[in-house]
């Protein structure tokens, strides 16, 4: 009996023996299973959250494209009255004070009205040379002025002594022009090299308003060997220095006279038509290469400013593409109602 119950009891526990292993081989393949379930869910979850997002930032690009719609029909009507705004400017910046009749007590005046001439002086040198004459009234002076025509802050110049002057002698009124306490002297040698830009574009809108046509300059130096005497001039060059200066042919080349007094040197006006910008080389002075110093006291310009009559360009954007207004544009292609273009795509 008892070897019966041994023999019982070795075959019951042997099944479950097998059984406790065939469940262990199985645990690492459900516990992988689960694993990457779990994995899955994770995904999902980060998904709905970065969808969520995106949803966010859609709406807020929907929100910035309504307004960049309404932005766009307020910059078209403001260009659309632009050319109004231009003509105003224009017309106001056109006008110059009216020059005053010469008093009695002016000494000029006195002197032509004594003299009977016209205080004119001429060169007759060429067709290069310069004509001069001596500015005696304050109603020539004033006439054509380009001063408020100046860029000042962007004058540039090659070889002052101290730096700004080239400026200042520049930036002179005309009742200034006698003043010597403000003096352009050259530095290294007798040659300066001046660069003046007129204005004739506003600055919140970089287009060309006028055109600016040059016909004389006015000069002031003194009767010593450091005045001026040969001044080579270039239009619309802002890339000069002294070597190009001196390489380049001109486009016109003037004698200046020796006098204290200040000069009118006129210029061939068809040469200097639409002038943006002019560069003065002054090459030498009256020292015959005897003086290294050449110094200018006044320095302006006169010459004529014409407003440009040319109307506004009014151009419509499209802020955002409605794709009822491109159907058919490809042969064979289904836009949708998201505007997405494809071969059968079914939306």
């Amino acid at each position: 009996m008892s070897n019966y119950q041994n023999r019982y009891s070795q075959h019951f526990r042997q099944p479950s023996a097998s059984t406790s292993s065939a469940g262990s081989q199985q645990s690492p393949a459900l516990v992988a299973r689960i694993n990457e379930k779990k994995q899955e869910l994770e995904n999902l979850v980060a998904l709905r959250d970065l969808s969520a997002g995106l949803a966010k930032q859609m709406e807020q690009l929907e929100e910035k494209l309504a307004t960049l719609a309404d932005g766009t029909e307020a910059v078209a009507a403001v260009l659309s009255n632009w050319h109004n705004v231009l003509r105003a400017i224009a017309m106001a910046s056109s006008k110059i004070p009216q020059p005053k009749e010469p008093a009695e007590d002016n000494p000029f005046a006195r002197r032509q009205k004594e003299e009977g001439n016209d205080g004119l002086r001429r060169d007759e040198n060429g067709d290069d040379a310069a004509e001069a004459s001596v500015v005696d009234d304050l109603t020539p002076a004033l006439q054509h002025s380009l001063y408020q025509h100046i860029e000042f802050d962007k004058i540039t110049t090659l070889n002052e002594s101290v730096e700004g002057s080239g400026i200042s002698v520049v930036k002179k009124t005309w009742d200034e022009c006698l003043d010597t306490t403000k003096v352009l002297e050259s530095d290294a040698d007798e040659q300066l090299l001046m660069f003046i830009p007129f204005v004739f574009a506003l600055a919140a809108l970089p287009v060309f308003t006028g055109s600016i046509k040059l016909y004389s300059i006015l000069l002031r130096s003194d009767s010593s060997p450091t005045s001026p005497k040969t001044l080579k001039l270039y239009l619309n060059r802002d890339d000069l220095d002294f070597s190009a200066a001196s390489d380049l042919p001109a486009t016109q080349t003037l004698e200046l006279p020796l006098t204290a007094q200040v000069t009118e040197i006129s210029v061939k006006r068809a040469l200097f038509n639409n002038c943006h910008s002019l560069t003065l080389f002054f090459e030498s002075n009256h020292s015959n290469g005897e003086e290294d110093v050449t110094r200018i006291s006044y320095l302006g310009f006169k010459g004529s400013w014409t407003e440009l009559k040319k109307e506004a360009v009014v151009a419509n954007y499209e802020a955002a593409a409605n794709p009822a207004d491109h159907k058919n544009m490809v042969p064979g292609t289904n836009y949708g109602a998201l505007g997405m273009g494809g071969h059968n795509q079914g939306f």
